[in-house]
């Protein structure tokens, strides 16, 4: 973790910045946490909302899409942000190429409507 956060803070930009203060919410290092906060403040950058109230976002649903030969599946993560938004999450898993990370995706539309 250290290390992502190193390389997010060396780019300096302003998503590299949101991602760290997600990170800050999921990491249980205090000294990582204070770290990332005090770098971000420093450069100012504006965050998005749901950024700064992540503490807020709420699981919704998952769910499985295998693929027909079982050469691989998707995994689909469904959560609601502050103000009741829809966040869906599509991690794509290939068995062919040794059972890795494929392809992700991110939609800004109910799970429903991304099956």
């Amino acid at each position: 973790m250290p290390e992502l956060c190193n390389a997010l803070d060396r780019a300096g930009l302003r998503p590299t910045d949101a991602w760290r203060l997600v990170i800050v919410q999921l990491a249980g290092d205090t000294a990582l946490q204070e770290r990332i906060r005090a770098s971000v403040a420093h450069r100012s950058h504006a965050a998005p909302g749901w950024v700064l109230r992540f503490d807020q976002v709420r699981p919704d649903r998952s769910t499985e899409l295998h693929h027909v030969l079982r050469d691989g599946y998707k995994v689909v993560i469904g959560v609601l942000l502050p103000g009741n938004r829809d966040l869906d999450i599509v991690v794509d898993i290939n068995h062919n190429m040794g059972t890795i990370v494929k392809d992700t995706c991110v939609f800004g539309v109910p799970l429903r409507e991304v099956l």
